[in-house]
């Protein structure tokens, strides 16, 4: 195998250009020639068209014209008689390609009508037409087509069409009339032929010359590169080897080109002088040797000493630039000096170098600038007792830019032994705020407290305030004015005991207005409303922590679910049927909720979506029949038709431009409606967007490989449609936040059938969908009881389950267990769970089990660099999932359950939650690298 050639040597440059020249050079001459070729062809064919034309029309014309005087046809001409057909015939017998042309005379005039006769069947050098009042009568090419006016083919190609040229011949008798239109062309396949073997001769002729080509820049570049290639090889063997020799020795090779025979005349002359040099060098070496030990001596301490002050700087310097405080110094010339910290130019947002503090603490304050100056010159003449004076009266903290910043002054010596003035800086911004928010807290905290605790006589305080709001005190008299300052300052008191802010606030406001005089302001321009607005906020925020009805009049009574049941039990098995049936269907409307008022949250839901994701939806509300219900037992189904909203906006609703394209209006409609029957009730939701795509869907099964194309065949269309309930089966191409994993709409079927219910899609594509959800209306029953160990068991078998059909990671279920300390995985998903028991709710995996899992449930492939920003929507999504299921399984027991909206906590150190007040149960569930730890953590009382 020969020596591969390096791709930047000079040897392969030279063959590659000489090469491509080549190339290029004699393409240019191929497509020249091919196009010469062309024209000599156009030219050709419009030569043998044009004598063609002539003679067949002379020929046409006397055949014609001897027809007439013998009497074979008539003089005006109707239709295509044998005789006209054999004169046609006869005039292109001259242009047949046949053996016959070769034969004698006398041959060719005994045998001219058999000739005549095969004629029709013999190609031509020609093909013509014969056209009479522009209808054709006769062509030399019968079995095609051909255009009256333009003589064409219908397999006829592009180039032929380029090299070809049609004659359009007029025939007429003696007296000049107008008997035929002749059309005559060269023969197309002789065109192309002869076309086809010249251009291959071209390519031949392309291809040897640039195999020459290629073997002449071979034998080129041989002939440059041979003597640099030996010079080279010489210079190594003089690089690896001894220098002494090397230097004396005279670098010769065999036929040289001049310019590299004169490189090697100067690499021996310079090789001569080193000799020399090499001399002198040795001479002074020994002079340096013993220089240098002395160096080396002083150098080793001078590095120690550096490295000390290096270090101790580095570790000063740390701390400075790493430190959450500014650091800074000046003399007694007041200016900055460059030893301070980088927080100082963030504090700042500016370079404060060679600047006075005065001027940036106080750029606009000339009087507080000339002070702080002052002062600090007196702080550098004055003694330590007055220093500390002094220093007292510098600013400790103060506003600038947005910021709130704590300043501290130490007196400090340097180097030299000089005072300095240190200032530390410290932003307490966020701490200001947080102060001022935990009095915020604080205080409402104390007013909700005090107001339960005193509900009564805070009702009827509230009650006295509104009527004396109410007032008109336009219509007031003079003289009552004190009492109505009274009753402002006793209200303001009585509040303040309550710990109201935000009234005792405007009542103290008004005060001062009312009695100063500056305002103008009397009894008369008290405002109604105002004084109304002042008490409800306040108001709202205690309804906020005690209910909206703890302003309500008449005592409240809470009764527990378990003490309903009971009573319930207890009106069976005392009174009557007949009695009981009555007294039954009053306790248990009270666990009965209006559907309505359970579904009342999804319009906002729905606007608020539809703003995320930047389409116009129309704001509805739930229309219909009133239904009362059993919330618990329809908790799944309610919470899951989150998804059906969720896919209208996002799968359903188009944009504006979209919408406004297909001829809709801007604004798009979904409606949600509840029908009231016998023994069932229905939730309809629609909307009038794009609808689903059958096809798409039907392509997005095939992938999956949940169907065949045969079984999808045999479907109905809405058996496809009902395909959008297949676990992971969706139409959109990538997931996002909002949907896309197709899950969701197989959590809806799931809920609707466990609850004995059905759901029926009505699809019409570019008009929308309606999605009805019919469910029986089921009498609830006393259920067994649930326990937090039933409810974390079955979360695992759940979890276990999808895992494994997503992922094939098979795990086991652990043994549960109660704890009071657990450590977090790197991302943890958060749910609050309220009803039976209140508990956290917390599903925490690790990086390698957040891979597996978007691997497992994302449709598209993702970059591996790019997995990890997935984690959390998956992880949400899984949780979603699963928590819908489990509370699923619980339908036929009396456990309450009212499940949050996960929240994400992204913890990469390890971190761990301890709580000796509350129990933790536990089930880790591990396989090989990959961990899937569920906890609840819910309060043991």
């Amino acid at each position: 195998m020969g020596e591969k050639v390096n791709k930047r040597s000079l040897q392969r440059r030279i063959r590659n250009m000489a090469f491509t020249l080549n190339f290029y050079s004699l393409l240019i001459m191929v497509v020249v020639m091919m196009f010469a070729l062309g024209a000599t062809f156009k030219i050709f064919s419009s030569i043998i068209s044009e004598t063609a034309a002539n003679q067949i029309g002379f020929q046409l014309r006397d055949e014609y014209s001897k027809a007439l005087r013998q009497g074979k046809m008539k003089t005006e001409f109707t239709e295509v008689t044998p005789e006209y057909k054999e004169i046609f015939e006869r005039v292109g017998f001259s242009y047949a390609i046949s053996f016959f042309n070769n034969q004698s005379e006398t041959d060719t005039s005994k045998n001219n009508n058999d000739h005549i006769k095969d004629i029709g069947k013999l190609p031509l050098v020609v093909d013509y037409n014969i056209l009479k009042d522009d209808k054709l009568i006769y062509s030399s090419v019968p079995e095609f087509y051909l255009d009256p006016v333009k003589l064409t083919s219908k397999w006829e190609n592009w180039l032929i069409k380029m090299l070809n040229k049609t004659t359009i011949k007029t025939v007429a008798d003696n007296e000049n009339k107008l008997l035929f239109t002749l059309q005559v062309r060269l023969n197309p396949m002789i065109i192309l032929g002869g076309y086809i073997v010249l251009a291959a001769i071209c390519f031949l002729v392309f291809l040897i010359t640039l195999l020459i080509s290629k073997i002449a820049s071979y034998k080129l570049s041989t002939a440059i590169i041979k003597p640099l290639a030996d010079l080279d090889k010489i210079m190594k063997d003089l690089a690896n080897g001894n220098i002494e020799e090397a230097i004396c020795a005279e670098i010769k090779f065999k036929k040289p080109i001049s310019e590299v025979e004169e490189l090697a005349q100067s690499t021996n002359i310079i090789m001569a002088r080193m000799h020399n040099y090499v001399d002198i060098l040795a001479n002074q070496n020994t002079e340096l040797e013993a220089q240098n030990f002395t160096l080396n001596e002083t150098r080793k301490t001078l590095e120690n000493i550096n490295q000390v002050l290096d270090s101790k700087n580095l570790k000063l310097k740390n701390i400075l630039n790493n430190a959450e405080q500014g650091f800074l110094t000046f003399k007694k010339d007041l200016l900055i000096q460059e030893e301070y910290s980088i927080q100082c130019e963030k504090i700042f947002n500016s370079i404060i170098l060679h600047k006075k503090l005065s001027s940036i603490l106080y750029q606009k304050d000339g009087s507080m600038i000339n002070f702080m100056d002052e002062l600090f010159v007196e702080i550098f003449n004055s003694d330590k007792r007055q220093r500390k004076l002094y220093l007292t009266l510098l600013p400790e903290e103060i506003e600038i830019n947005d910021r709130i910043l704590s300043l501290c002054y130490k007196v400090v010596k340097d180097l030299k032994n000089e005072d300095l003035i240190m200032v530390i800086i410290t932003d307490i911004t966020e701490k200001r705020l947080l102060e001022k928010k935990m009095d915020e807290e604080r205080n409402t905290l104390k007013m909700v407290v005090r107001t339960i605790i005193n509900r009564d006589e805070f009702r009827a305080l509230v009650k006295e305030y509104e009527d004396f709001a109410n007032k008109s005190f336009k219509n007031i008299p003079k003289e009552q004015y004190d009492q109505v300052l009274r009753q402002i300052h006793t209200f303001k008191g009585t509040f303040s005991q309550y710990e109201m802010v935000n009234v005792v606030n405007k009542l103290n406001q008004l005060e001062d207005k009312l009695y100063e005089d500056k305002f103008q302001f009397d009894i008369k321009d008290i405002d109604n409303k105002e004084l109304i607005s002042w008490v409800k906020e306040d108001l709202d925020i205690i309804k906020i922590y005690a209910g909206k009805d703890f302003m309500q009049d008449g005592e409240l009574l809470y009764i527990k679910k378990e003490r309903l049941i009971e009573i319930e039990n207890k009106v069976k098995n005392t009174l009557s049927p007949s009695e009981s049936k009555i007294i039954l269907r009053i306790i248990k409307s009270l666990r009965s909720k209006s559907l309505k008022d359970l579904l009342r949250s999804y319009p906002d839901y729905v606007m608020k979506l539809s703003e995320r994701l930047g389409k116009t939806v129309k704001p509805f509300k739930v229309t219909g029949d009133d239904i009362m219900i059993d919330a618990n037992y329809y908790h799944d189904v309610l919470k899951s038709i989150a998804h059906i909203f969720r896919n209208c906006v996002d799968h359903g609703i188009e944009t504006v431009d979209e919408r406004l394209e297909a001829g809709k209006e801007q604004i798009g409609y979904i409606t949600c409606n509840l029908k009231n029957l016998q023994n069932n009730f229905q939730i309809i939701i629609a909307d009038d967007g794009r609808g689903i795509n059958v096809e798409l869907l039907e392509q997005k099964v095939l992938n999956k490989g949940l169907y065949s194309k045969e079984e999808l065949n045999k479907m109905s269309c809405s058996e496809k449609i009902n395909l959008i309930f297949e676990h992971g089966m969706t139409t959109k191409e990538k997931p996002t936040y909002i949907s896309g994993r197709g899950v969701g709409m197989s959590a809806v079927k799931q809920s609707v059938e466990e609850c004995g219910g059905k759901i029926e899609v009505d699809n019409k594509e570019d008009y929308g969908t309606v999605f009805t959800l019919t469910l029986p209306k089921i009498q609830n029953e006393e259920k067994v009881s649930v326990t937090a160990e039933d409810f974390i068991k079955v979360i695992a078998e759940i979890a276990i389950d999808i895992i494994f059909k997503q992922t094939r990671l098979n795990f086991e279920l652990k043994q549960i267990e109660a704890k009071n300390t657990i450590t977090l995985n790197d991302i943890t998903a958060q749910l609050s769970i309220n009803g039976t028991f209140n508990s956290i709710l917390m599903i925490s995996i690790n990086n390698a089990m957040g891979k597996k899992l978007v691997e497992g449930f994302m449709i598209d492939d993702i970059k591996e660099e790019d997995k990890i920003s997935y984690f959390e929507d998956v992880l949400g999504e899984i949780s979603n999932t699963i928590l819908g299921l489990t509370s699923g399984k619980f339908e036929n027991t009396n456990g309450i359950f009212h499940i949050g909206i996960p929240s994400i906590i992204s913890n990469s150190t390890g971190g761990c939650i301890k709580n000796t007040q509350s129990q933790i149960l536990n089930c880790n569930l591990i396989c090989s690298e990959y961990e899937f730890c569920i906890y609840i953590i819910f309060d043991e009382e």
